[in-house]
């Protein structure tokens, strides 16, 4: 199977040749790696034209007319891939010798995402002891089994080309990390997978992610205390939110039933995603409600519909069970 590697770049100068060199020393090299630059203004592209010429696989690049943002950018990236399997890199990190090795052994029937863990480094690649993501064990999951509210980084990711080739992520629903922007890149190979087929797990790290202060990303230092916190103030209009989203997700879901492709989009994932809307919304209302008697109706309404289960699946979670139930106090 052939593994393009599609890289979204803009001022990436002072990682990129790190991150390009860590490419060339896979023990698995890839079919090709596409680049997109989204309107760089430092060495970015030098850097990328001379390694171009040192490598033994094609490398393409491609200068946006105008600035697409990094979202656009990947997927634009991905968009111009010609290999079966496509791996997001990004500018500023360096990924392990045996990655793409280890990712193309998970190729399978069945298998549309590969994900792996990664290290936590800073600029200078020290570690810091930390994984993100950090994976715990080796698994293949089932469609619709994963947890629906995540979103795993890019550049974890090994997406079946086929995604990318049969729906078009010009019609992809909105982020609910930024609920004002269409989902990241990341985001949205991660609902086609977990849709339409199976996502592999995969515990060992494989990359160092590096953090700065030009990253693109957000802080993944925050504490146990810090995560109670927000997972507290979310409230009704959070879950009203999510429930809009998930809204999307079905109505995205049903602009590609009537195309002619190669995955069948199946009933069970919009299925799946109204109940998750509907029991939504109906969180939303037990937190909104200044009523005692009216949040027990809901919350026991919740519980008969098997709204706590598994939130690696169709549930909402054990944690949402207990956010829910001290809601009532």
């Amino acid at each position: 199977m052939k593994i393009s590697i599609a890289m979204a770049t803009y001022n990436g100068a002072r990682f990129l040749r790190e991150q390009l060199d860590s490419i060339a020393t896979q023990t698995l090299l890839p079919y090709e790696l596409v680049i997109c630059d989204d309107g760089s203004t430092d060495a970015t592209l030098d850097i990328a034209e001379q390694f171009a010429k040192e490598v033994s696989f094609p490398v393409r690049i491609y200068k946006n007319d105008k600035n697409l943002g990094y979202a656009d950018n990947f997927l634009k990236a991905a968009s111009l891939c010609e290999g079966d399997w496509i791996a997001f890199c990004d500018q500023d990190d360096v990924w392990l010798p045996h990655k793409l090795a280890t990712v193309s052994r998970q190729f399978r029937d069945g298998v549309l995402l590969v994900l792996h863990s990664a290290e936590l480094v800073d600029a200078a690649l020290n570690p810091s002891g930390k994984r993100w993501p950090d994976l715990k064990k080796d698994l293949v999951v089932e469609p619709l089994q994963n947890r629906p509210w995540w979103t795993p980084a890019g550049f974890t990711q090994c997406v079946s080309a086929e995604l990318m080739r049969n729906y078009s992520w010009q019609l992809r629903p909105h982020d609910f990390n930024y609920p004002e922007k269409l989902q990241a890149h990341d985001q949205w190979t991660y609902f086609l997978a977990n849709s339409l087929g199976r996502i592999t797990y995969i515990k060992e790290s494989l990359a160092l992610y590096r953090r700065h202060e030009n990253a693109v990303t957000g802080s993944y230092n925050s504490s146990f205390g810090d995560r109670l916190k927000g997972a507290k103030a979310a409230g009704t209009n959070h879950y009203m939110m999510l429930s809009r989203i998930a809204g999307e997700y079905v109505a995205t879901i049903s602009k590609f039933e009537n195309q002619d492709e190669t995955f069948l989009i199946p009933q069970a994932a919009a299925n799946y995603y109204k109940w998750l809307s509907d029991r939504l919304v109906l969180r939303s209302k037990l937190h909104a409600d200044a009523d005692l008697l009216g949040r027990l109706s809901v919350f026991l309404l919740l519980c008969r519909s098997g709204a706590y289960g598994s939130s690696m699946g169709k549930g909402l979670g054990i944690k949402a069970l207990l956010k829910d139930f001290v809601a009532l106090i």
